[in-house]
């Protein structure tokens, strides 16, 4: 999981958004063909996401996101794993 969420966030600048959400059904949050087609998208309430699950720290600056590494040596030490 740590891979994924190093190399979204290396080409996206950003975290990949972890949810928790407290049912065993997803199905209220999960987007079907039909759903896209039209043009909606559902995703978790903002409440649901795992926030100690981010390795870029986030900061609101003129409602655009900049992002920086938190714990750079623990993306090394995760590479070097594998």
């Amino acid at each position: 999981m740590n891979i994924l969420k190093n190399t979204f966030a290396e080409r996206n600048g950003i975290n990949l958004p972890i949810y928790g959400v407290p049912k065993s059904n997803l199905s209220e949050f999960t987007t079907t063909e039909k759903d896209k087609n039209r043009g909606t998208s559902k995703f978790p309430p903002p409440q649901f996401r795992l926030l100690d699950e981010d390795i870029l720290r986030e900061v609101a600056a003129t409602q655009m996101l900049k992002a920086e590494v938190m714990d750079q040596e623990a993306f090394v030490c995760v590479m070097d794993d594998y």
